[in-house]
C-alpha cells in the first residue's frame, strides 16, 4: 500500500529550480574579469617654466638718477657715488621640453559596478528565496546609476626627445653705466667702473653747503648735502615701565623697577626707583620718559638733482 504524504512533507519535498536571479548577478561578476582595457594613447610634451638667458639687443633710453653708496665721515672722508642707466633690451628666454608616452586604463561600467553586484547576490543568497527575485533588478539599478570610473593614465619617458623653445621678450632693464665722466667740485673728473661706480675725496664740512657732481653726457648735475638732525631715542626699559604704571600703579611699579635693578637692569633703572620713591605723588610717566629718552644728533644725507 502506498503511504500517503501530508501537505508538510510534500512542501518540504518540493524542489525549487535555480534561481536565475543569482546565477544573472554571479555571471555578471565574473565577465568582469578581463573587461578592462588599456594601451597607448600618444604622446605628451612637458614644458619647464621659461628661464631668462640675457639680453641679445639693447638700445639706450636714459640715465638714471645718481645714488650713494658712501658718504664721507672723519674716518673715511670719500664720497662713492653710483651711475647707472636703463635700457630697452631684447631678451632671450629658453624653455626646455621633453616627450612622455601616455597609456591609458580604462575600466568597465560592469567592473565599477562589481562591489554593489556582489553585495546583491551575496545578500539573495544569504535572507533565502523571497528576497532573491529581487536581486536581478537591484543590480540593474546598480549598475544603471553608478557611473562609469575615470580613466587611469600612465606616463614612460622618450628618450632624445629634449628640446628647447626659445622666445623673446622686450623688457626696460636698468644696468651699471661704465666708462662715463662724472665732475666734482668742478674740478675732480673721476670714470665710473665696470659697476658705474665712482670715488672722489670729500671732506665732511665741505657737505654742510653742497659738494656739486655733474654728469657731463646726460647735462644733469647733483647736489650732494649733509643735513644736521636729532632723533629721540627711547631706552628699552621705558616701555615696560610705563606699562607697570598704568596696570598696578606706583607703588607696585616702584617695587618692580627696585627689583630689576637689583637683578642688574641698569643704572637708569636704579635712579628711576630712587626719584619715584622720594616724590611719590608726582606724575610718575613724566618721570619714566624724561629719564628714560634722550636725543641724539646724526647727518641726513640728500642727492638732489640739478637741472
Amino acid at each position: 500500500m502506498k503511504a500517503r504524504l501530508t501537505s508538510i512533507q510534500i512542501d518540504r519535498a518540493k524542489v525549487y529550480p535555480p534561481n536565475l536571479a543569482i546565477i544573472a548577478v554571479i555571471g555578471l561578476c565574473l565577465l568582469t574579469v578581463g573587461c578592462a582595457t588599456s594601451g597607448y594613447t600618444g604622446y605628451r610634451t612637458i614644458e619647464r617654466p621659461p628661464q631668462r638667458v640675457g639680453p641679445v639687443s639693447e638700445s639706450f633710453i636714459e640715465y638714471s638718477s645718481l645714488t650713494g653708496e658712501h658718504f664721507p665721515t672723519e674716518g673715511a672722508p670719500f664720497l662713492k657715488v653710483i651711475l647707472k642707466k636703463r635700457l630697452e633690451a631684447q631678451v632671450r628666454y629658453e624653455a626646455r621640453t621633453y616627450q612622455e608616452r601616455i597609456y591609458k586604463k580604462q575600466r568597465s561600467k560592469i567592473e565599477a559596478n562589481l562591489l554593489p553586484l556582489s553585495c546583491v547576490a551575496g545578500m539573495s543568497l544569504f535572507f533565502g528565496e523571497p528576497y532573491s527575485d529581487y536581486a536581478l533588478p537591484a543590480a540593474g539599478i546598480a549598475f544603471l546609476l553608478v557611473p562609469p570610473p575615470d580613466p587611469k593614465y600612465s606616463y614612460t619617458y622618450v628618450h632624445g626627445s629634449e628640446d628647447v623653445i626659445v622666445t623673446y621678450r622686450d623688457e626696460v632693464i636698468t644696468v651699471p653705466a661704465p666708462e662715463e665722466v662724472l665732475i666734482a667740485k668742478g674740478t675732480d673728473t673721476v670714470t665710473t667702473n665696470q659697476n658705474g661706480a665712482a670715488r672722489f675725496h670729500v671732506i665732511p664740512s665741505q657737505c654742510d653747503s653742497g659738494v656739486v657732481v655733474a654728469h657731463p653726457e646726460s647735462g644733469t648735475s647733483y647736489l650732494v648735502k649733509r643735513v644736521l638732525k636729532e632723533r629721540k631715542i627711547t631706552k628699552d626699559w621705558v616701555e615696560t615701565a610705563q606699562l607697570l604704571n598704568n596696570l598696578v600703579g606706583s607703588a607696585v611699579t616702584i617695587a618692580k623697577l627696585t627689583n630689576m635693578a637689583s637683578a642688574g637692569a641698569g643704572t637708569e633703572v636704579m635712579v628711576l626707583t630712587v626719584i619715584v620713591d622720594a616724590i611719590t605723588g608726582v606724575v610718575i610717566d613724566f618721570v619714566i620718559e624724561k629719564l628714560g629718552t634722550s636725543t641724539e644728533q646724526y647727518y641726513a644725507w640728500l642727492i638732489i638733482v640739478r637741472t
